[in-house]
């Protein structure tokens, strides 16, 4: 019966587990549909601006190419700098705290 007992808990436990990952990765793939949908928003060209300047600063004289998620690129010899929408929506999302 504690044999029983103490399965039937494990089953529980990875059922709910799968249900939180499940949920988890459905929330990511919404956040990263909506930071693309953010392409077609009319302050797309300030976002733009913004994460030109961020670039230049971080990587000066990086070539910045526009992504089609989205956002930036910028590149310098073997240094790459992502500021493509969905990468920076998903890094906010996962940052600490933010995760129930």
């Amino acid at each position: 019966a504690a044999e029983r007992s103490a399965r039937a808990r494990r089953q529980a436990a990875e059922r709910v587990l799968a249900a939180r990952t499940e949920g988890w990765l459905a929330v990511r793939e919404a956040v990263r549909d909506a930071a693309r949908a953010l392409r077609d928003d009319p302050r797309h060209p300030a976002i733009l601006e913004s994460l030109r300047a961020v670039a230049a600063a971080e990587l000066p004289g990086a070539t910045i190419t526009e992504s089609p998620d989205g956002g930036l690129v910028a590149q310098s010899g073997t240094r790459r700098l992502d500021l493509t929408l969905p990468t920076l929506a998903l890094d906010l999302l996962e940052s600490p705290g933010a995760r129930p």
